[in-house]
């Protein structure tokens, strides 16, 4: 019985997806990407954007965390000595209804802005950052995307 109820639900799926129609996707059908400036000054505000891309011919929706609605992850590390500076910013969400509607191919950017400043409110000091972004979706598993750098120039 149990066989066969596999079999009719990957003809179901087969079939969703041969119509073209919307299916919940897994972290397999989409990229992400994080874009940071090249360098900013102390104690400005900076923006990061992150891109969402389907890969897949299909519209899809990608299902996000039940933890909250904020469902890009932005750390901001600095590079010398390893520490998280910062990380869940707010504004960051990107999901109406549990889940991120995209269309086949399509890209969604996500603009994240940063104070420049730690979690005790401070500013950061002049340095080298690295940025990591990740998505969390369903049972939340992450899709992470390439690091960005960022460097922060002296007062």
């Amino acid at each position: 019985m149990a066989r066969k109820r596999l079999v009719f639900a990957s003809l179901i799926l087969n079939l969703l997806a041969a119509c073209n129609a919307e299916v919940s996707a897994p972290a397999t059908s989409i990229s992400l990407g994080v874009m940071a400036p090249s360098d900013a000054a102390f104690g400005s505000i900076v923006t990061f954007s992150v891109a969402i891309t389907n890969l897949t011919n299909r519209d899809i929706a990608v299902p996000l965390s039940s933890i909250g609605t904020e469902a890009v992850d932005l750390s901001v590390i600095s590079t010398a000595s390893g520490e998280v500076v910062c990380s869940r910013f707010s504004g960051n969400v990107i999901g109406v209804g549990g889940a991120l509607q995209l269309e086949a191919g399509a890209t969604r950017q996500v603009a994240i802005e940063w104070s420049s400043r730690d979690f005790n409110g401070d500013f950061v000091p002049a340095g080298k950052y690295t940025v990591l972004a990740s998505l969390r979706g369903e049972d939340n598993v992450k899709v992470h995307a390439p690091v960005a750098t960022l460097v922060l120039r002296g007062a």
